[in-house]
């Protein structure tokens, strides 16, 4: 996303308002993950429709970012959270300025910093929904920022 691009697109977001979903960690590097998942999303949606849905699970915060494209060729499920990866028939299509293939792979990493997950779930409808899943934070703790090093 860029802000010369002149493609416009609608981002839902939906939250269970009866459910506390937060979760502890680094507000910088939460937000560089979900910021790299949503803009891909962006990217590879038809119609520029985004859907965010957080809900609570049990003792689990659970974060959907889903979007009307093509999803995930079959195979490539894993793959696509690979150090570099980028999916061919996604190169080919992709108008504009490419990515280095390290979104997802950071998002990835972020995600596991904070004992949580990011994952790829195939569904029977076209798009992609990429679903993070983070422990959940309690009211009553009290939160002291954590800060991760990249690379580290």
């Amino acid at each position: 996303i860029h802000p010369n691009d002149s493609r416009k697109f609608k981002l839902v977001v939906r939250k269970a308002e009866d459910q506390d979903c937060r979760i502890r960690g680094s507000w910088n590097l939460l937000r560089t993950a979900f910021w790299e998942v949503l803009k891909n999303s962006v990217i590879h949606s038809h119609n520029g429709e985004v859907t965010v849905t957080m809900y609570r699970s049990d003792n689990r915060v659970v974060v959907d970012i889903e979007d009307d494209g093509r999803g995930v060729a079959p195979g490539n499920d894993d793959l696509i959270f690979l150090r570099f990866f980028q999916e061919p028939a996604n190169m080919m299509s992709r108008k504009g300025k490419r990515g280095l293939g390290l979104g997802l792979f950071i998002s990835r990493y972020i995600s596991e910093k904070h004992s949580g997950e990011l994952r790829y779930v195939r569904h029977k409808e076209k798009g992609g929904l990429f679903r993070f899943i983070f422990p959940a934070e309690q009211a009553e703790e009290q939160v002291a920022p954590i800060e991760y090093k990249l690379g580290a």
